[in-house]
């Protein structure tokens, strides 16, 4: 690879990085939780391209709370915009980029598209969205044809999304409600759905866990288990997944979740190789607290972690970016 190339890969990288910046929080917004962190500097601005709204019961739920109890009043649309604007001013978060969650079965208020059709509209200044989790999943679009799927996308874009996302193409069960979801990169929907992308200059926003070789899987299941449970063995998707990327090169792709890694498959090497194969291919960092020590699926301290548990970054990924 020659200087210019090397520069270019950085470049992609480097901008990524500027752009996401997501680092030692919660999986969640929720203003309780940071409260005690001090305002960065004004000139640390950012712009968050992967957030999503949640509900308080469900923001309780992620940090080891139980459900409501039934005839708990629901979180208003106001509320959850509130706590996301909160946190975006404590963290000098510019704009966040929202999107429902990798979870298709569970795409609703605040995060279903009529929702953030309508806060992007209230905070045009604040957020912008995508949009199709619900509606262009491979996996539950099995009964339409392609010029119905296609339909469905230009009716996202035309509703004022600025691509496709959370798309998902392997899922993996954390938690009871979480559901364990697979379909194939290359399947012939997301084919389309990148022609679509680069046809109108939109972005597709793909969560996948790097499962390079068949695997068996990495750790239990959560208990108990979802209706749609991990399963015993994984299938390699890398090819697969560079398939996609190679089939429209104008469709620009995110990789969700780098340096939130449940396989220990998601390398720098890995990464630094398809990077510099796939002009057309960004990567969005995400460094979580559920990601680190102790609670890092495959273990504490993994030497795949961005940062160790000091929040220091590594030598390997410092050459990377």
């Amino acid at each position: 690879m020659n200087g210019s190339e090397l520069g270019t890969r950085a470049m992609r990288v480097a901008s990524v990085v500027l752009l996401v910046v997501l680092l030692i929080l919660p999986s969640s917004f929720t203003p309780a939780s940071l409260k005690a962190a001090p305002a960065g500097p004004p000139e640390l601005r950012y712009i968050d391209v992967h957030a999503h709204l949640l509900k308080d019961w469900e923001i309780a739920v992620r940090q080891g709370g139980s459900p409501p109890p039934p005839g708990t009043p629901p979180c208003s649309r106001a509320s959850a915009v509130a706590s996301a604007l909160s946190v975006m001013d404590q963290l000098g978060i510019e704009q966040s980029v929202i999107m429902p969650t990798a979870n298709p079965d569970a795409v609703n208020f605040p995060c279903d598209h009529e929702s953030l059709t309508t806060i992007v509209s209230e905070h045009p200044d604040r957020v912008a969205f995508l949009g199709g989790a619900a509606t262009l999943m491979p996996l539950f679009f099995t009964n339409g044809t392609a010029s119905e799927f296609e339909a469905k996308a230009l009716a996202v874009l035309r509703d004022g999304a600025h691509g496709f996302g959370e798309m998902t193409a392997e899922h993996f069960s954390l938690q009871p409600d979480h559901p364990y979801v697979n379909v194939s990169p290359d399947h012939p929907l997301f084919l389309l759905l990148a022609d679509i992308a680069a046809r109108y200059d939109v972005v597709i926003d793909l969560h996948m866990e790097a499962i390079p070789f068949n695997m068996q899987f990495p750790f239990p299941q959560p208990e108990p288990p979802n209706a749609r449970p991990n399963p015993p063995n994984l299938t390699a998707n890398i090819e697969a997944f560079e398939r996609l990327l190679a089939h429209n090169r104008k469709a620009r792709i995110v990789w969700d979740h780098a340096g939130w890694d449940l396989t220990g498959q998601l390398t720098v090497d890995l990464m630094r190789r398809l990077l510099a194969a796939h002009s057309n291919l960004y990567m969005n960092i995400k460094i979580s607290r559920s990601s680190l020590g102790s609670g890092n699926f495959l273990g504490p301290n993994s030497p795949l972690d961005p940062v160790d548990s000091n929040y220091r970054l590594s030598l390997e990924w410092l050459a990377l970016l």
